[in-house]
């Protein structure tokens, strides 16, 4: 799954009694490292789209 900051950080707002503070965005993405070969799908497609993505990346 990969989405960008601002996509993530919207995404954060909206939750409610969520275990992750949204100011700890900023650390996740610092560390972050994404993988050379792996399939990525957005997180702004559907559940089923990202399925499928994934599925015929497969």
């Amino acid at each position: 799954m990969k989405g960008s900051f601002e996509e993530i950080m919207a995404r954060l707002e909206l939750r409610q009694n969520h275990f992750m503070p949204p100011e700890l965005l900023h650390s996740q993405f610092n560390t972050l490292e994404v993988p050379e070969d792996a399939i990525t799908v957005s997180i702004m497609h559907t559940p089923k789209e990202i399925v499928s993505k994934i599925i015929t990346a497969l």
